[in-house]
């Protein structure tokens, strides 16, 4: 009788333990990582990604979960497209790293015009400039429709909690629909 009560509590341990210290879910509630990720996207992230001491912390491309010291109760989920020591520069919605224009198959542009440079708006334009060691620079895939940090600046490297692996479960939040093409998506 107590073996399958051990048995049991193993499991919801292991599981318990894995949910809140290996792998976490993650519910994405905006259309700024689109196409990537769209609202009623679960996903399921890697939190030991950046925690470890062997890990070579986060890399360009991957996709992140952190929060904003400003707002530590709200998640982002963000782009990372340079790291500490790299120069970027967005030039006419263009963006150059060590002066090398990356594309990313995932950028999308919903708005055909292109901002003017100005100190109030650096969604199409932000002056060439060096992240700091220890920072990245992020970006949602969602570029006209993002606040990253074409905003913010540069984000602490240690205020990322996770990389996103897969899409575990999708829903359409608006008619209910489940979204079965999408799950079991992986994110690169």
């Amino acid at each position: 009788m107590l073996k399958p009560l051990f048995q049991i509590a193993g499991i919801v341990f292991l599981a318990l333990l894995v949910r809140y210290f290996i792998m976490a879910p993650f519910c994405i509630p905006t259309a700024s990582m689109h196409p990537t990720l769209i609202p009623g996207d679960c996903v399921l992230a890697d939190r030991l990604a950046f925690k470890l001491p062997d890990k070579e912390g986060p890399r360009r491309n991957d996709v992140v979960i952190f929060q904003r010291p400003e707002n530590p109760k709200k998640v982002y989920t963000k782009r990372v497209v340079a790291i500490g020591g790299d120069t970027i520069e967005i030039k006419e919605k263009r963006v150059f790293i060590n002066q090398v224009e990356i594309h990313h198959a995932s950028a999308w542009y919903s708005d055909p015009y292109t901002l003017p440079p100005g100190e109030e708006n650096n969604r199409d334009n932000v002056k060439a400039h060096t992240v700091p060691k220890g920072k990245v620079f992020i970006l949602g895939d969602n570029r006209d429709n993002s606040l990253d940090s074409r905003v913010w600046g540069g984000l602490d490297a240690d205020t990322l909690k996770a990389k996103v692996l897969m899409v575990y479960w999708s829903k359409d939040p608006k008619t209910g629909q489940y979204r079965w093409r999408r799950i079991g998506r992986w994110i690169d």
